[in-house]
């Protein structure tokens, strides 16, 4: 959703688009609804070979700093999509140390996505930890909205309630400040108290809670 080349921005994936209101659309009614929907949402053949195209490759040796972090980052993600989790997690987790010795502009962003990785390979705590570095470390006042709800999920499914609601509050205060024209970047700067961008941070939360 934000800071490039996070899955944040390129696919959105641990978070709901932008809805058109706030209600949520009525659930599938048969087995036929299911199907189709299920069908609808399977990528394209282009998308998947691109991605395993992606995944496949060699990060060239030359390739150093922010350049390798990305081409890592990018990688990683591609094995993710195509349910390589373990791929998925030696390449982000090498962005991300190599993320911690760099001035790197995606360090928030990087975080969430070995957090979502971590998450998918049954590693709660450390999916937990990651996503408080993510929640601490991003200046985006929307996306701090979008990790601490995130972040309350995690905390639910931990069985650690009360911190969950703690992170829930925070988003709601994060989001108020967005309203009131605060944070930087994308949502922030005056921009986040317009109806579009208030509507879908206030989804995200609501499928927080």
């Amino acid at each position: 959703l934000f800071a490039a080349p996070s899955a944040w921005a390129q696919q959105s994936a641990a978070l709901p688009q932008a809805p058109a209101a706030a209600t949520a659309p009525a659930p599938p009614r048969s087995v036929r609804d299911v199907l189709a929907l299920l069908e609808k949402s399977k990528p394209s053949q282009a998308k998947v070979d691109a991605d395993k195209a992606t995944a496949d490759q060699t990060i060239a040796q030359t390739l150093t700093g922010s350049e390798k972090i990305t081409a890592l980052h990018q990688r990683g993600m591609a094995a993710y999509r195509l349910g390589r989790v373990k791929q998925a997690r030696e390449d982000l987790s090498e962005a991300v140390k190599l993320a911690e010795t760099e001035s790197f502009a995606g360090k928030a962003g990087l975080y969430q996505d070995l957090s979502v990785a971590e998450q998918a390979g049954g590693n709660l705590r450390r999916a937990i930890e990651l996503r408080t570095l993510a929640v601490n470390t991003t200046q985006f006042a929307g996306q701090k909205v979008a990790m601490q709800a995130s972040l309350a999920l995690l905390l639910a499914g931990s069985g650690d309630l009360e911190a969950a609601e703690q992170s829930l509050a925070a988003s709601e205060a994060s989001l108020a400040e967005l309203g009131r024209g605060g944070g930087k970047g994308p949502g922030g700067g005056g921009r986040g108290g317009g109806p579009q961008f208030q509507a879908f941070y206030r989804g995200i939360i609501q499928r927080a809670q």
